[in-house]
This record gives C-alpha cells, structure tokens and sequence, in this order.
C-alpha cells in the first residue's frame, strides 16, 4: 500500500460529500494526514495535498473544471 493510500481516500471522500474548492476539499482528514506526511516527505501539507490531486486529476480518478472545482467522473464512480 502506497504512502499516499490514507491521504487519497480521504480526499476522495470529501469530493464525494460536496466538498469542490481546494479549500474545503484540504480540511479534516486531509489536512491532519497531509500534516503526517509532511514530517515524513520535508514537503509542506499543501504542497502534498496539491501533488495528490494532480497525481489522481491525472490517473482519472477525478477531474477538475473551471468554475465548478474538483469532482469524481462518471465512470470512476461505478
């Protein structure tokens, strides 16, 4: 299981409740694990929240559009 296993549920999650801008996509579970993850990488909390959504914007997982924010597609979510 990756590192990034627990941040990327949990960001999926929030995008799944309604969560669509970065900053509300960013709290709870995700900030507090990006924060561990910060201690372990020497990277900051939003540089790794950042990463992981471009990593997952790429992979399909989730798409972002302009003026709507962050979603999941259609297809991922079947």
């Amino acid at each position: 299981m990756s590192i990034h296993a627990k941040l990327d549920g949990a960001l999926i999650d929030n995008i799944k409740s309604g969560k669509r801008k970065l900053i509300a996509v960013s709290g709870g579970a995700v900030g507090n694990e990006a924060a561990s993850l910060s201690i372990l990488t020497d990277m900051t909390s939003h540089s790794i929240i950042d990463s992981r959504l471009q990593a997952m914007r790429k992979a399909g997982r989730i798409i972002y559009r302009l003026g709507v924010g962050w979603s999941i597609p259609e297809e991922a979510k079947q």
